[in-house]
């Protein structure tokens, strides 16, 4: 089997089949894993239907809702294929593209193959995401050089389903998606990177991600930065647990951060101050923290979500 698709399915029936029509033209040995994540809707009438068209093809888990990590995470526990690809249900891919992206990425035996997008809204193509053109001349790389040179260039994304993972490199380091949190893609991508050896960037935009208005991305709550905190600190965590040192990753933590005190006017003092044990920053990054200090008696302190409250 040279790829597992999973699907996290729940509450898109108006997009689903166009998804699924897109995954199911792949010329690729692969299996498509439908996660029924407890969709209220007449998703699960879909599921059936490609089962029943692709029965080789089709494996469904229905679950209760876990959410969407719970939901890659369970096709992450059954996957078979020699590469694992995550594809969420709303969006759909460029079957000639994706193969293309994918064999070339699995004939070089990559930890990570990570691809790029174009957005897609109201039947409309819009923006190629297209990375720094020193991106694109990087070739294979380590995770942590390709993450280094990706901030350096501010040429840095944490989407998860424009890449594809080999299995054997997730199950080895222990790699899933922490469930119940908001913006997975983030510590699971910076993860992931932290411990590839081989990653190529290869620029193909196979992937077509649908703009929605109300969805998790286009929304930002106070919920959604107490999440953002939580992953700020698991980063820091596991950094010091792994003795990993990135400067671009410092970076990127402290500039979220600051993105969090400009949306929201909200800080968190204790996450700065272990920041600032970490490295020397550039004097941009000095004057940032000021800032922050300076305006701390009027902010609002925001701790990190506690995913075991209900």
């Amino acid at each position: 089997m040279n790829l597992s698709i999973v699907v996290p399915i729940y509450n898109v029936e108006k997009y689903l089949e166009e998804c699924l029509e897109s995954i199911y033209k792949l010329n690729i040995k692969k299996e498509v894993i439908l996660v029924n994540d407890e969709s209220p809707d007449n998703s699960y009438l879909i599921i059936e239907k490609y089962k029943k068209l692709y029965p080789k093809e089709t494996i469904i888990i229905n679950q209760k809702n876990r959410g969407l990590s719970g939901a890659r995470n369970s096709g992450l526990e059954i996957a078979k294929g020699e590469y694992i690809a995550f594809i969420d249900s709303d969006d759909f891919i460029n079957t000639k593209k994706y193969e293309e992206f994918f064999n070339k990425g699995k004939n070089q035996d990559l930890d990570i193959i990570i691809g790029t997008y174009q957005k897609y809204q109201d039947g409309k193509y819009l923006k190629l995401c297209k990375r720094d053109k020193d991106i694109n001349s990087l070739g294979k790389v380590t995770g942590k050089e390709f993450f280094e040179k990706s901030m350096e260039l501010s040429s840095f994304r944490e989407e998860v389903w424009d890449d594809i993972y080999k299995r054997e490199f997730l199950i080895k380091n222990n790699l899933k998606f922490k469930e119940r949190l908001l913006h997975e893609d983030t510590l699971f991508f910076i993860q992931a990177l932290s411990k590839a050896k081989k990653v190529e960037y290869i620029d193909m935009p196979f992937y077509i991600y649908r703009q929605r208005e109300g969805s998790i991305m286009s929304t930002f709550s106070y919920k959604n930065h107490q999440h953002r905190i939580l992953i700020i600190k698991e980063l820091i965590d596991f950094q010091n647990k792994e003795n990993i040192k990135l400067k671009g990753l410092n970076k990127y933590l402290l500039n979220s951060l600051w993105g969090i005190f400009r949306t929201k006017n909200g800080i968190n003092i204790e996450l700065i101050n272990k920041l600032l044990l970490r490295e020397v920053y550039c004097i941009k990054s000095y004057i940032k923290v000021i800032i922050m200090y300076l305006a701390r008696i009027n902010c609002k302190k925001i701790k990190p979500v506690n995913l075991e409250e209900k």
